[in-house]
């Protein structure tokens, strides 16, 4: 971007935020002032340079470091979610061997589980888990009293019985 497309969204960041500020529903919103807080620091970055210079997002250490700490922290949000269902499958599989996994409250994410069962078995559906994620939803319990939750495993299913 050039000195001037720089300038123009600056203008108009500050026009959104002056005009934020006329709504209370707004005066909490983070978004805008952010966003003029960043287009004021590349303005000021450019008025600092070699007049003809352009801004250029590739090269921009501010904002390759957030682009890091975002990839870092999907990251580690990717990493808690597949301990979590890891931990929840060893729940399930100890019940399994008990012979009381029947009586397992379903809960949020049950589906993501069965397919890690699945993928520990090496591929092989296994029909207890199965029966036992079929009969929760049919009883909606636990996590399947939620209609949105039992659509998602109902649709789930469907694309799971087409592919067997």
């Amino acid at each position: 971007m050039d000195v001037g497309a720089v300038a123009a969204a600056l203008e108009d960041a500050r026009f959104d935020a002056q005009q934020a500020s006329r709504y209370e529903d707004l005066a909490d919103e983070v978004r805008g002032p952010a966003e003029l807080a960043e287009w004021e620091r590349i303005a000021e970055l450019l008025a600092a340079a070699v007049p003809g210079t352009v801004y250029e997002q590739d090269v921009d250490d501010v904002v390759q470091a957030e682009l890091a700490t975002d990839a870092a922290a999907a990251r580690e949000a990717e990493l808690r979610e597949a301990a979590r269902i890891a931990a929840r499958a060893d729940q399930l599989q100890e019940l399994r061997g008990l012979g009381i996994l029947g009586q397992a409250e379903p809960a949020e994410g049950d589906q993501a589980v069965r397919d890690e069962l699945t993928r520990r078995a090496g591929g092989y559906v296994q029909a207890d888990v199965d029966s036992w994620v079929a009969h929760a939803l049919a009883a909606r319990r636990g996590h399947y009293r939620d209609p949105a939750a039992r659509e998602a495993a109902a649709s789930m299913a469907e694309v799971q019985d087409r592919t067997v």
